[in-house]
């Protein structure tokens, strides 16, 4: 038998995971399918099965992105309708939440600018050339910005910190497993070190792997403890962490989601279900299932990593208009203690509090504060909508800004309030009595305060 010349034979290439997408594309796809498991997540915890608005608009995206998540096009389209639904609901969004519109901003600015050079459909592996780094950016900053916000009295003080109830939810099937708060000094300590270590490996290629498998236990826990949306968000983030050869292997899994969602939506219609009933229910399968996703992908990760893998790029290496995205982001982490916007600022279950007379970061003085938005406390005296005496009844106080922009989306509440620092100072404001200010309006939400620190949770 005659051999070829060794030129001419036939390279081996290792064979893939997935024998319908190749090793270049695996990120991407992988990616596409987090996405839309994160969205849905997101969608089903918060609503239940949404009705025909932008919403649900999302979750049948979604659904389209799993039956086929090695199409750019799809998780294009997937990513302009939760950037249009996000859009259309700021300021009142949650971290993960802005997050995940960023995200889907950036994949679609990427998808668009791509399309109009080549006059096509761009290449998955172009794609994710531009956007795995800007999405470890995003998480590297996400957990500095979390642990730091950590550092303050009322987080570290057993008797007010969020981690104690947090922690406390991990039995929510049986709450008198974690009776009593044995368990809340560990959790406030291993919250900080987690989230502050996972900043720092994940910055570092060679302990990447580790990171993300550490990562996603501790997610996982999360998703037990009733954070399910953001602890189902990690996993958009961290396949930009991976090389292709430890991404785990899709199988069916992403059609085998997308028609249970299609089934539950069919069910919930047919039967007049409505979401408050629908979500009381998905919630304790929601928890669990992330949770057994999260594990299931470490364990994946753990066993197909290979030391002589190659990790990803630097963290900074970013294109000018992703460099800005994430500059706005470093704004946005430090807006509570620069005196801008304290929601929605990478603070969650943190018990932060920057207003003047409640600052209690022990790192960072208060000197930092040099803009005036937070600096109005008000107490409600009366409240002329039912969200408004709820926080009079609680006796929390409300940033004036944040008052006054409820007031301006409210046309038919009104509310008497007086100055915290002055109560001789009282006013009676509505929306006919407020000036607009459509941009503050959108970008600007505010925490209610309530003394001692135990508010935020």
């Amino acid at each position: 038998m005659i051999r070829p010349p060794p030129a001419l034979r036939t390279p081996s290439v290792p064979p893939t995971r997935d024998p319908e997408v190749p090793s270049r594309d695996r990120p991407l796809t992988v990616f596409a399918v987090a996405f839309a498991l994160a969205l849905l997540a997101h969608q089903l915890w918060w609503r239940g099965v949404p009705g025909a608005d932008l919403h649900g608009l999302v979750v049948i995206a979604a659904v389209w992105v799993l039956l086929r998540p090695a199409a750019p096009a799809r998780v294009a389209l997937l990513a302009a309708v939760e950037a249009g639904a996000v859009a259309r609901d700021l300021p009142t969004v949650g971290d993960h939440t802005l997050l995940a519109a960023v995200t889907a901003l950036a994949f679609a600015v990427a998808f668009a600018v791509a399309a109009a050079r080549t006059r096509g459909v761009p290449t998955a592996e172009a794609l994710w050339a531009q956007l795995a780094p800007f999405l470890r950016v995003q998480a590297v900053l996400l957990y500095a910005a979390a642990a730091l916000a950590k550092l303050n009295t009322g987080f570290l003080d057993a008797a007010t910190s969020c981690a104690g109830p947090l922690a406390a939810e991990l039995a929510f099937f049986d709450p008198s497993l974690l009776g009593g708060r044995w368990h809340v000094g560990p959790a406030i300590v291993a919250t900080i070190v987690v989230e502050a270590g996972l900043a720092v490996l994940l910055a570092v290629p060679r302990t990447r792997v580790p990171a993300v498998v550490a990562g996603a236990g501790f997610h996982a826990m999360l998703a037990l403890a009733g954070n399910v949306p953001f602890a189902a968000y990690a996993l958009v983030l961290y396949v930009a962490f991976l090389p292709s050869s430890a991404l785990p292997s899709l199988g069916v899994l992403p059609r085998l989601v997308a028609a249970g969602v299609g089934a539950l939506w069919l069910a919930a219609t047919v039967t007049g279900a409505d979401q408050a009933t629908v979500r009381e229910l998905l919630q304790p399968a929601l928890r669990v299932a992330v949770a057994v996703g999260l594990l299931t992908f470490a364990v994946a990760v753990a066993r197909r990593a290979r030391s002589g893998s190659p990790a990803p790029g630097r963290v900074l290496r970013l294109r000018p208009v992703y460099a800005v995205a994430a500059a706005l982001l470093l704004v946005n982490a430090a807006s509570p203690y620069v005196g801008l916007k304290t929601e929605a600022s990478f603070a969650m279950f943190s018990n932060l509090q920057t207003e003047p007379g409640h600052w209690n970061h022990v790192l960072l003085p208060e000197a930092v504060r040099v803009f005036g938005a937070q600096d109005e406390l008000v107490r409600l005296e009366v409240a002329g909508a039912p969200s408004l005496e709820r926080r009079r009844r609680a006796g929390m106080l409300m940033v004036r800004a944040e008052l006054e922009r409820y007031l301006r989306r409210d046309p038919g509440a009104s509310a008497t309030y007086v100055l915290a620092s002055d109560p001789s100072q009282r006013w009676t404001s509505s929306a006919a009595t407020l000036g607009t200010r459509p941009l503050f309006d959108r970008v600007m939400n505010f925490y209610d305060v309530r003394e001692g620190g135990r508010g935020r949770c």
